[in-house]
């Protein structure tokens, strides 16, 4: 598994994943009978994700980098995910993972737009952006879950489901139109004790609507994300709760789910190692279980697809080794389990020798 989380922690993605849907039982008062009915998506907010393979080919890593692009498209305002003069002004404003306000204002500033800072407490006061006559997605920074509070999320919030009792949100890591609980949402911002919390909401929008009015309205013509599709809404948050180690192994629910998602009409759309991940987790579980025989064939899955990791793959990033330890390490558990020393051993120095060329690896994903 730490190969995987490698492979997403360029540019501190870790630091910056999507939301984690997690239960609560109860709603915010700040929710509660406002405007339930009222339903608005904004329809043409261009989502930039991790399952978009130009983005990855050019090397967006970076939540928030991806956000700022959805803003600037959705504005009409030009920019290139190869421009070079963008990516390294971006890449100046996220130092090492904290975003420079004043620099950004001075990015947006140079490009027609303007920010502002703003605590929007309720539904009521989204509506003033979401909705159909003066649409306004909001960027926002939250904590990543309730189990995390170490870790935040840019997105981009696009709409409002208040039928449904959920927010809409753009997420880097979960993709377009990812629908989060009100309950869970007002949770995480009331678990959010840091200064930036009172200023929950940045709002980009143009200096001057009449000067980027046609840009505007032609950028509005066509929806451009994709409708989510059922196995992407399974496989996202699968990923998440690899990413946070979130899941026991002994969850049996995770576990069919994870088996579900291995058997997935596009688990071999996505990159190898992602599949190598996926069946690690089946091993561990069956490892937990004692059933040796399933934990055998997945680990044997995951060693066939574990060489050459670091070739081209299409719409993907690359990665900076070719083979994955966890599969070694699995193998070497399995081993040891059923009391053969000798392949364990082999197993185990396997391990420790891909280990050793791990750490001496350049970050992946273009850095």
């Amino acid at each position: 598994m730490i190969e995987f989380i490698r492979y997403m922690n360029n540019k501190k993605l870790l630091m910056s994943l999507g939301v984690v849907l997690v239960a609560s039982a109860f709603f915010s008062l700040l929710f509660i009978g406002q405007h339930d009915t009222y339903a608005y998506t904004i329809p043409n907010v261009e989502p930039y994700t991790l399952y978009d393979g130009r983005v990855l080919d050019a090397g967006v890593t970076s939540p928030f980098e991806a956000q700022i692009y959805s803003v600037l498209a959705y504005w009409g305002v030009p920019a290139s995910l190869n421009d070079v003069t963008t990516r390294s002004e971006l890449n100046t404003i996220l130092n090492h993972g904290n975003v420079n306000f004043s620099a950004l204002k001075s990015f947006l500033n140079a490009r027609g737009l303007q920010m502002n800072a703003m605590y929007l407490p309720g539904t009521k006061d989204l509506e003033k952006y979401i909705n159909p006559d003066q649409p306004v997605p909001l960027l926002f920074l939250q904590l990543f879950s309730d189990t995390r509070l170490d870790l935040y999320d840019y997105q981009l919030l696009v709409g409002l489901d208040l039928k449904k009792g959920n927010v809409i949100v753009n997420s880097y890591m979960h993709g377009p139109l990812y629908e989060v609980p009100l309950a869970q949402f007002q949770r995480l911002w009331d678990l959010d004790t840091s200064e930036a919390s009172k200023f929950r909401y940045i709002i980009i929008e143009p200096k001057d609507l009449s000067a980027m009015s046609s840009r505007i309205q032609k950028n509005a013509m066509v929806p451009k994300y994709p409708t989510r599709t059922a196995p992407m809404d399974d496989l996202q948050p699968l990923f998440t709760s690899y990413m946070l180690n979130e899941r026991t192994v002994t969850d049996v629910a995770w576990s069919n789910r994870l088996n579900q998602m291995i058997s997935s009409s596009v688990f071999k759309e996505f990159h190898p190692i992602i599949q190598v991940t996926l069946y690690d987790g089946a091993a561990r579980y069956a490892l937990a279980q004692n059933d040796y025989p399933s934990a055998f064939t997945a680990i044997q899955s995951a060693l066939k697809l574990n060489q050459n990791l670091d070739a081209p793959f299409p719409g993907w990033g690359t990665v900076s080794f070719k083979e994955s330890s966890e599969p070694y390490y699995l193998l070497f558990r399995y081993y040891t389990l059923q009391k053969n020393k000798s392949e364990a051993d082999k197993a185990y120095a396997n391990y420790i020798h891909l280990n050793q060329t791990w750490k001496n690896a350049p970050s992946v994903l273009g850095n």
